[in-house]
Protein backbone atom coordinates (compact mmCIF):
# COMPACT_ATOMS: atom_id res chain seq x y z
CA UNK A 1 0.00 0.00 0.00
CA UNK A 2 1.12 3.39 -0.91
CA UNK A 3 0.57 6.80 -0.69
CA UNK A 4 0.15 9.35 -3.46
CA UNK A 5 -0.36 13.08 -2.96
CA UNK A 6 -1.94 15.47 -5.14
CA UNK A 7 -1.61 18.99 -4.88
CA UNK A 8 -3.85 21.45 -6.22
CA UNK A 9 -3.71 21.09 -9.59
CA UNK A 10 -7.15 20.35 -10.06
CA UNK A 11 -8.42 19.81 -13.57
CA UNK A 12 -7.22 15.87 -14.52
CA UNK A 13 -4.86 15.49 -11.81
CA UNK A 14 -6.52 13.47 -9.56
CA UNK A 15 -8.07 10.91 -12.54
CA UNK A 16 -3.96 10.57 -13.25
CA UNK A 17 -3.28 9.35 -9.53
CA UNK A 18 -5.91 7.56 -9.81
CA UNK A 19 -4.46 5.68 -12.85
CA UNK A 20 -0.93 5.35 -11.27
CA UNK A 21 -2.13 3.69 -8.18
CA UNK A 22 -2.20 0.11 -6.92
CA UNK A 23 -5.32 -1.86 -5.50
CA UNK A 24 -5.64 -0.72 -1.56
CA UNK A 25 -3.56 2.44 -2.49
CA UNK A 26 -4.32 5.88 -0.83
CA UNK A 27 -4.74 8.74 -2.47
CA UNK A 28 -4.15 11.91 -0.22
CA UNK A 29 -5.14 15.47 -1.71
CA UNK A 30 -4.56 18.76 -1.42
CA UNK A 31 -7.06 21.04 -3.12
CA UNK A 32 -6.88 24.41 -4.13
CA UNK A 33 -11.09 25.99 -4.45
CA UNK A 34 -9.89 27.86 -7.98
CA UNK A 35 -8.94 24.39 -9.13
CA UNK A 36 -11.63 22.16 -9.08
CA UNK A 37 -11.17 18.60 -10.41
CA UNK A 38 -12.87 17.24 -13.35
CA UNK A 39 -15.55 15.39 -13.46
CA UNK A 40 -15.93 11.78 -14.82
CA UNK A 41 -13.36 10.68 -12.69
CA UNK A 42 -12.83 6.46 -12.58
CA UNK A 43 -11.38 4.25 -10.11
CA UNK A 44 -12.76 1.24 -11.82
CA UNK A 45 -11.32 -2.55 -10.46
CA UNK A 46 -9.42 -0.72 -7.78
CA UNK A 47 -9.94 -0.63 -4.04
CA UNK A 48 -8.86 2.87 -3.42
CA UNK A 49 -9.20 5.61 -0.96
CA UNK A 50 -9.03 9.43 -1.62
CA UNK A 51 -9.11 11.55 1.47
CA UNK A 52 -9.28 15.65 0.89
CA UNK A 53 -6.58 16.65 3.31
CA UNK A 54 -7.05 20.18 3.77
CA UNK A 55 -11.16 20.47 3.99
CA UNK A 56 -13.43 19.55 2.14
CA UNK A 57 -14.09 22.98 0.84
CA UNK A 58 -10.64 23.26 -0.71
CA UNK A 59 -11.20 19.69 -2.15
CA UNK A 60 -14.28 19.92 -4.80
CA UNK A 61 -15.17 17.53 -7.81
CA UNK A 62 -16.99 19.60 -10.47
CA UNK A 63 -19.11 17.56 -13.29
CA UNK A 64 -19.89 20.46 -15.45
CA UNK A 65 -23.60 20.34 -15.32
CA UNK A 66 -24.83 22.54 -17.42
CA UNK A 67 -29.21 22.63 -18.34
CA UNK A 68 -30.34 24.89 -21.42
CA UNK A 69 -33.84 25.61 -20.67
CA UNK A 70 -34.55 27.02 -24.06
CA UNK A 71 -33.65 22.81 -25.45
CA UNK A 72 -34.68 21.77 -22.05
CA UNK A 73 -31.10 19.75 -22.24
CA UNK A 74 -28.75 18.78 -19.70
CA UNK A 75 -24.85 18.66 -20.27
CA UNK A 76 -22.21 17.79 -18.53
CA UNK A 77 -20.29 14.40 -16.28
CA UNK A 78 -20.70 12.23 -13.98
CA UNK A 79 -18.32 13.38 -10.75
CA UNK A 80 -16.65 9.84 -9.62
CA UNK A 81 -17.75 6.16 -9.89
CA UNK A 82 -15.46 2.98 -8.60
CA UNK A 83 -17.22 -0.59 -10.26
CA UNK A 84 -15.79 -2.29 -6.97
CA UNK A 85 -18.31 -4.09 -4.82
CA UNK A 86 -18.45 -0.19 -2.96
CA UNK A 87 -15.09 -1.02 -1.55
CA UNK A 88 -13.85 2.05 -2.35
CA UNK A 89 -13.95 5.50 -0.56
CA UNK A 90 -14.20 9.26 -0.83
CA UNK A 91 -13.87 11.52 2.18
CA UNK A 92 -13.33 15.40 2.80
CA UNK A 93 -14.55 16.62 -0.36
CA UNK A 94 -17.28 18.63 -2.37
CA UNK A 95 -19.10 16.83 -5.01
CA UNK A 96 -21.27 18.80 -7.29
CA UNK A 97 -22.67 20.15 -10.67
CA UNK A 98 -22.28 15.86 -11.92
CA UNK A 99 -24.50 14.91 -14.78
CA UNK A 100 -25.62 11.17 -15.96
CA UNK A 101 -28.44 11.77 -18.10
CA UNK A 102 -28.92 8.25 -19.52
CA UNK A 103 -28.17 6.47 -16.67
CA UNK A 104 -27.63 6.30 -12.64
CA UNK A 105 -25.69 8.28 -10.60
CA UNK A 106 -24.40 12.17 -11.66
CA UNK A 107 -22.68 12.50 -8.17
CA UNK A 108 -21.15 9.02 -7.23
CA UNK A 109 -21.91 5.78 -8.43
CA UNK A 110 -20.94 2.81 -6.34
CA UNK A 111 -18.31 4.34 -4.05
CA UNK A 112 -18.59 4.77 -0.49
CA UNK A 113 -19.20 8.63 0.69
CA UNK A 114 -18.01 9.86 4.05
CA UNK A 115 -17.97 13.79 5.47
CA UNK A 116 -18.73 14.92 1.82
CA UNK A 117 -20.90 17.36 0.18
CA UNK A 118 -22.84 16.64 -2.73
CA UNK A 119 -24.45 18.90 -4.97
CA UNK A 120 -26.37 20.44 -7.70
CA UNK A 121 -26.26 16.92 -9.60
CA UNK A 122 -28.62 15.14 -12.10
CA UNK A 123 -29.65 12.10 -13.07
CA UNK A 124 -31.87 9.24 -14.64
CA UNK A 125 -31.95 8.10 -10.82
CA UNK A 126 -30.15 8.61 -7.87
CA UNK A 127 -28.78 11.71 -8.95
CA UNK A 128 -26.56 12.49 -5.87
CA UNK A 129 -25.50 8.97 -5.07
CA UNK A 130 -26.13 6.07 -6.91
CA UNK A 131 -24.99 2.54 -4.83
CA UNK A 132 -22.25 2.57 -1.68
CA UNK A 133 -22.65 3.84 1.92
CA UNK A 134 -22.51 7.80 2.93
CA UNK A 135 -21.83 8.89 6.40
CA UNK A 136 -21.65 12.50 7.64
CA UNK A 137 -22.22 13.12 4.47
CA UNK A 138 -25.01 16.69 3.17
CA UNK A 139 -26.71 15.38 -0.10
CA UNK A 140 -28.69 18.49 -1.54
CA UNK A 141 -30.00 20.17 -4.13
CA UNK A 142 -30.19 17.59 -6.64
CA UNK A 143 -32.37 16.28 -9.12
CA UNK A 144 -33.69 12.69 -10.62
CA UNK A 145 -35.59 12.72 -13.84
CA UNK A 146 -36.89 9.26 -13.53
CA UNK A 147 -37.63 7.12 -10.63
CA UNK A 148 -35.50 7.26 -7.10
CA UNK A 149 -34.82 9.72 -5.20
CA UNK A 150 -32.84 12.97 -5.76
CA UNK A 151 -30.44 12.14 -2.86
CA UNK A 152 -29.22 8.68 -2.61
Amino acid sequence: MAVIEVHGQGGDALQLAINSAAVGDIIHVYGDPALPYSGGINCTSKKLTITGMNGRENCIIDGGHTYDEATDTHSGNFCIRSIRNNESIIENFIIRNGCNNNDNGGGTIDINVNNCIVENCYANRGAGCYYGTVTNSIIRYNNTVNDGAGGC
